[in-house]
């Protein structure tokens, strides 16, 4: 996922502030996904459970828009198919039971039933999927305000190779640097 937006960052059209704008929606909605796959699961997820998730948030958002309930047979038979996903993941997790993703730890110290586990990984999925997105989207915004440090994530991006690892990646003062100020400038979620 990282290097997925190393490389739409090193095509972005974009010149300081005044550049081209380029619609990053689709990509930043896959990119948000892959990130949060890798936090509550350890892996990326399929393109199909990709699919099953956006179905779940488009009716949620339709019936939330149109006002009607939200609770109603399409909603959970979208909602069983989305937790048909996770309860996969978690299944895959099994087989690497020393991971350090949150299914991982959950599994490890919760003696939570597997439906329960299902259900409450399904809602952590979703909320931080929303707050990632937040997050994201305010980096984008700052670099493509500022072409000096766009230049500067850019460059040091370049030189750790197609596939940075995430000991690589934290080593780039660069982009540590950014989403620091991003977050500290815009926080994802409201701080009271």
């Amino acid at each position: 996922a990282l290097a997925y937006l190393r490389n739409k960052l090193g095509q972005a059209p974009w010149s300081g502030g005044g550049g081209r704008i380029t619609d990053f929606e689709q990509p930043l909605y896959r990119l948000v996904f892959d990130v949060q796959s890798f936090l509550s699961f350890g892996r990326r997820m399929s393109d199909r459970d990709f699919r099953r998730y956006n179905h779940v948030m488009d009716v949620v958002d339709l019936r939330m828009k149109t006002n009607l309930p939200l609770l109603s047979p399409q909603f959970h038979r979208v909602l069983r198919k989305w937790h048909a996903a996770v309860a996969e993941a978690i299944d895959a997790n099994a087989e690497q039971p020393e991971g350090h993703s949150l299914s991982h730890l959950l599994a490890r110290h919760s003696h939570l039933p597997r439906k329960d586990l299902v259900s409450e990984l399904s809602n952590v999925f979703s909320g931080g999927v929303f707050s990632m997105t937040v997050a994201i989207a305010h980096a984008l915004a700052c670099l493509s305000a500022h072409g000096r440090e766009l230049r500067r994530v850019r460059e040091e991006l370049a030189g750790l190779g197609p596939e940075p690892s995430y000991a690589e990646l934290r080593q780039s003062t660069a982009l540590e640097g950014v989403v620091r100020e991003s977050v500290r400038l815009y926080a994802p979620a409201p701080v009271f």
